[in-house]
């Protein structure tokens, strides 16, 4: 999972190196990539990047309908616009558990971690084991 050349974690590109990722960034283990749909492993994604940013005690960590998957994901979008990220999330589509919306959700997600250098150095912390999560 790692670029051994530049120190830097490798950007996943299957389903199984997305959520291989995923889970071990969160320390989680979702077994599928239409299990993100709920919103949770999302929140907990930038809470880890974004301390402070992401209203934690709001999610529904046991969420299971739609509608509580769409809360949970609203909690995200709020995040979003407090971190000043400019990406509007597709909630209705996420919360209907499809696996191409959140695949590609999950991926922008990454990329846009890899692309900020600070976000980076927070991975390479995790990812080390030098960082717990905190929420």
């Amino acid at each position: 999972m790692w670029n051994q050349r530049k120190g830097l974690p490798k950007l996943p590109t299957g389903r199984m190196e997305v959520l291989q990722w995923i889970n071990t960034f969160l320390r989680t283990d979702y077994m599928k990539i239409e299990n993100l749909a709920d919103g949770v492993a999302y929140c907990k994604l930038f809470a880890r990047l974004f301390p402070g940013k992401v209203s934690i005690r709001r999610l529904n960590l046991k969420a299971k309908y739609k509608e509580e998957h769409m809360k949970n994901l609203r909690i995200l979008d709020a995040a979003f616009h407090k971190c000043d990220i400019p990406k509007e999330i597709p909630i209705k589509r996420l919360a209907n558990g499809k696996f191409q919306d959140n695949y590609e959700f999950a991926i922008w997600c990454i990329r846009y971690i890899y692309k900020k250098p600070k976000l980076l150095d927070k991975v390479r912390e995790i990812f080390e084991g030098k960082n717990s999560p905190s929420y």
